[in-house]
């Protein structure tokens, strides 16, 4: 225990758990976001490479939480079969650069595409992919997010302005992004533990990170409760727009 503390002083574990409860409230108000706001946060106070492996679990929490009352799974499961297998493909990639290559430059070509759709969607709310495009960007989307995420511990993009631009209900824009959310933390998890990242002392850390993600998500569902379809949509743009803004500004600052 004495070397628990040695790894995770007080003031980390403020932190830590301060970070996952901003990401669970986030997550149950946008039904996205919860390991992208989390490991954000950490990664700017106690490092990404000991954050990533403390939000995986509770990030599973999180989604099963979204999936069990979003519904539409199966049509989820089927519309995006390509996308979530091509994303532990990408998963993979990732990791094995991770954990040999410093990854600012990473964080910034994400937070510059995040800010850039978010300025897209604001300036043209009513753009959708056509059927034929959807199905062609479908394992490319699912690649690249992996690969992303493998190297920043980020899930949403390109995921999150892929759907969005698909014009989806809200219910389905959250079951599919989740279900991606949910395959890939598994694949991470993998990946992580093969590359020895993933540790006991993150596990540990990550079973009480459980319960405050639970109170989190719950609290967050009740404000999301009365949003309408476009305030929800506007929403996520929003939060994709400050994750995307904090990346730019970790490399610059």
């Amino acid at each position: 225990m004495d070397a628990f503390f040695q790894t995770y002083p007080t003031s980390d574990l403020i932190v830590i758990f301060l970070s996952i409860s901003f990401a669970a409230l986030a997550k149950g108000v946008t039904g996205i976001g919860f390991s992208t706001v989390a490991v954000t946060l950490l990664a700017a106070t106690i490092g990404l490479k000991d954050g990533m492996p403390i939000v995986i679990i509770p990030s599973l929490v999180s989604n099963f939480l979204v999936m069990r009352t979003a519904g539409q799974f199966q049509e989820a499961i089927v519309r995006f079969r390509w996308l979530y297998l091509a994303a532990p493909v990408g998963i993979f990639l990732g990791v094995s650069i991770l954990v040999s290559v410093p990854e600012a430059i990473a964080e910034a070509v994400l937070g510059g595409t995040l800010i850039s759709y978010c300025v897209f969607a604001l300036l043209n709310p009513n753009f959708k992919f056509s059927d034929k495009v959807e199905n062609r960007l479908k394992a490319p989307v699912g690649l690249a997010t992996g690969f992303l995420n493998g190297i920043t511990g980020a899930q949403i993009v390109p995921l999150g302005p892929f759907v969005l631009s698909l014009r989806l209900s809200p219910n389905l824009t959250v079951q599919a992004l989740n279900c991606s959310f949910t395959i890939s933390s598994f694949a991470l998890l993998l990946s992580l533990g093969v590359a020895g990242i993933f540790t006991v002392w993150g596990l540990l850390l990550a079973l009480p990170c459980v319960l405050v993600t639970i109170i989190g998500v719950k609290a967050g569902e009740r404000i999301r409760a009365n949003f309408a379809p476009e305030t929800f949509r506007l929403a996520i743009i929003i939060l994709m727009l400050i994750l995307g803004i904090i990346f730019v500004l970790r490399i610059l600052l």
